[in-house]
């Protein structure tokens, strides 16, 4: 019973999880397609003193916005791997091993000896693909920093050149 209930418990956590994250890249994908949205607005009224700073921050934007989305293309193509798995996708335990099995738990533990490399490899793609989220994720956070750097330049040399 208490085994159940913590499973059910870190269930929930990776469901929080994913909620904040999914919630946390939207926000940065929203203020990203404002900022985007309004600078590239901007540049068509700009004066020639901001021109350069308002491209910069249309790109770091862009740039923003394609990691973002790649992260979550990365988590939806994992669930959908997920999904779609099926025993059939899992190593076939040989006949004649799987006739040594005198109890379902000796077959259980054939199916894990059997299937143990492939579930392996797989917790290392997924592995590798959420550290890659995460060097996706914290470069997003730096180039936020820049584009709000960026914004504020552009603000101060408006207001500095009276544009």
């Amino acid at each position: 019973m208490a085994k159940d209930h913590r499973k059910e418990y870190h269930v929930r956590l990776i469901d929080k999880y994913l909620q904040s994250v999914n919630i946390y890249w939207s926000a940065l994908i929203t203020i990203n397609g404002l900022l985007l949205t309004f600078f590239s607005i901007d540049v068509l009224s700009s004066n020639e003193n901001t021109t350069l700073f308002n491209y910069l921050l249309i790109g770091v934007c862009i740039t923003s916005l394609w990691l973002l989305i790649w992260n979550f293309r990365t988590i939806k193509t994992n669930y959908y791997k997920i999904g779609k798995l099926t025993v059939d996708d899992l190593p076939d335990v040989p006949e004649d091993v799987r006739e040594t099995a005198r109890t379902m738990e000796d077959t259980r533990q054939l199916i894990d000896e059997y299937t143990a490399e492939y579930r392996q490899k797989e917790v290392n793609r997924s592995a590798n693909q959420q550290r890659y989220m995460m060097i996706r994720e914290s470069i997003v956070e730096g180039l936020f920093v820049m584009e709000t750097i960026l914004v504020v330049i552009i603000i101060i040399t408006r207001a500095k050149w009276g544009t």
